[in-house]
């Protein structure tokens, strides 16, 4: 199985979008996780992840070709 890894260290620091970095952005950094969809028509699932806020990065296991993204 491979593994998908997805780096978020350049994102944002105001993970809400309020104009001020607060614990609150510290909360949705905490919980970032992979999500995908089969195609456009398709709506967001969340997979299973690891959020290692040291690196910053989330990862999970890849077993297809889809699209991904990072969100809270």
């Amino acid at each position: 199985v491979a593994t998908l890894t997805l780096w978020y260290q350049n994102a944002d620091p105001d993970l809400n979008g309020d104009g001020v970095v607060d614990a609150a952005d510290e909360t949705l950094k905490q919980q970032l996780a992979v999500w995908y969809r089969s195609g456009h028509t398709y709506s967001w699932l969340k997979l299973s992840s690891n959020n290692d806020a040291t690196l910053p990065a989330v990862s999970t296991a890849l077993y297809h070709f889809s699209e991904y993204a990072v969100s809270w």
